[in-house]
C-alpha cells in the first residue's frame, strides 16, 4: 500500500520551508472499509509525525520520522 498526499502541508509551511525554516508535521491516517448493505468500519489507525526540512542550496527536503 501507498499513500501520496496532496497539497497535504498549506502555503504558509511550503513557504517557510522554503527559507529554511523547519517544521513538525502530524497526520492522522484512517483506514475504512465502507460496506453498502451494513455498518461501515475501522480497520485501522495511525498517527505519523514527520520532521521536514528544506536544504536551500541542494534544494531537497528532508524528512525524518519523529520518535
Amino acid at each position: 500500500m501507498s499513500l501520496v498526499l496532496l497539497g497535504a502541508l498549506p502555503d504558509g509551511i511550503v513557504e517557510g520551508l522554503a527559507t529554511g525554516i523547519p517544521a513538525a508535521v502530524r497526520f492522522q491516517v484512517e483506514l475504512w472499509q465502507f460496506n453498502n448493505w451494513w455498518v461501515d468500519r475501522r480497520i485501522a489507525a495511525k498517527i505519523l509525525e514527520r520532521h521536514v526540512v528544506y536544504d536551500v542550496l541542494t534544494k531537497e527536503y528532508r524528512v525524518q520520522v519523529v520518535q
